[in-house]
């Protein structure tokens, strides 16, 4: 279907579909803004609004609305609908979700509370397992999962400095594909390129992957993720991290070059090159990391199928009470600890 077509098929529809981002960070300011930004161009078919609880992010966008700063450095206000109350949300035909992975369990019941009875939820959130919860909570068959390549980063309470990104791929889901397919054609009408894919699996392991490569090392170490290519100690680490993890996959069913994957991790940390991962904030911050949901999920699915993680395992010993090595030291404090595993 042309695009002209499909705008124009969205634009006969009588009923507004209601879309809910719950969550207060960039990703969710990022395409709460992408979607009530270009509403123009599919009249009458939505309403976004964004939910959650960071009460200085609620209070900056519902006073000057969130402030977006475009990669070519040009900036605009985006007067984001935003609501602290769960009250104020109404119901919700599509929750997006966008919260830390520890989170989402609370989430859950949130959105149960604004739910549509033949509402979805998809996760667009770090790690595995996301899914598995919002369907405990919401029951079988309300749940979809996305990644995304795009990237974003909060400067300020209600400034969000855009990063460019790719595709945010889709996994087809057996109940739920018109509303699926409405939230794609949205996406893709709002400058953020969408599709389902049948090789979905693929994508989300690849990603998992290069998270649980960059993110805790990063966090451990306190430098940007280009520093990890640029030293011994970080590269032996991560083609650890790597191979375990590849074998791990191959339990699923998805089968991953461990070289290539490599190759595929140290290109991502050359192109975020400046970027301090969400997990390095997150340690900075003094707030809770989604490492149980990235290396802790390689582990447990590792010791469901009878593979070892020890670099997994010693990485979420560390993380426990995180703080910054060098990384010769963090080299032999994880590979020590791997062996003792």
């Amino acid at each position: 279907m042309k695009k002209s077509m499909q705008l124009s098929w969205l634009c006969r529809m009588s009923e507004k579909l209601k879309i809910t981002l719950f969550g207060t960070g960039a990703m969710a300011c990022l395409f709460a803004a992408r979607l009530h930004q270009y509403r123009h161009r599919i009249e009458n078919a939505y309403f976004i609004r964004m939910f959650g609880h960071w009460q200085a992010q609620i209070d900056a966008i519902m006073k000057n609305g969130l402030q977006f700063i475009e990669q070519d450095g040009r900036s605009l206000h985006v007067n984001v609908p935003i609501a602290h109350e769960i009250s104020d949300v109404g119901q919700t035909a599509i929750a997006v979700v966008c919260v830390k992975s520890y989170q989402t369990e609370a989430t859950a019941k949130e959105i149960a509370r604004t739910f549509r009875p033949d509402g979805i939820a998809v996760t667009l959130q770090n790690g595995f397992g996301n899914d598995a919860i919002l369907e405990r909570v919401l029951g079988p068959h309300r749940s979809a999962c996305a990644i995304t390549t795009q990237g974003a980063a909060l400067s300020a309470p209600g400034v969000l400095k855009y990063a460019g990104g790719g595709e945010t791929i889709f996994s087809p889901h057996p109940n739920k594909m018109s509303l699926l397919t409405r939230l794609i054609q949205i996406l893709n009408a709002s400058s953020i390129p969408a599709r389902f894919s049948d090789e979905f699996q693929i994508s989300a392991w690849k990603k998992l992957i290069v998270n649980a490569a960059i993110n805790p090392l990063t966090a451990l170490s306190g430098v940007r993720n280009g520093a990890l290519p640029e030293n011994d100690a970080y590269r032996i680490l991560m083609k650890n991290i790597v191979d375990e993890a590849v074998q791990v996959a191959a339990l699923h069913d998805v089968i991953l070059r461990a070289d290539k994957m490599f190759e595929e991790v140290i290109e991502v940390c050359r192109a975020t090159r400046e970027n301090r991962s969400s997990m390095l904030q997150d340690v900075s911050n003094g707030r809770p990391t989604e490492i149980e949901a990235i290396n802790g999920a390689i582990v447990r699915m590792g010791e469901n199928g009878g593979i070892r993680t020890p670099v997994h395992r010693a990485l979420l010993k560390l993380m426990r009470h995180p703080r910054h090595y060098s990384a010769e030291v963090l080299l032999v404090e994880l590979l020590s600890a791997a062996r003792l595993s």
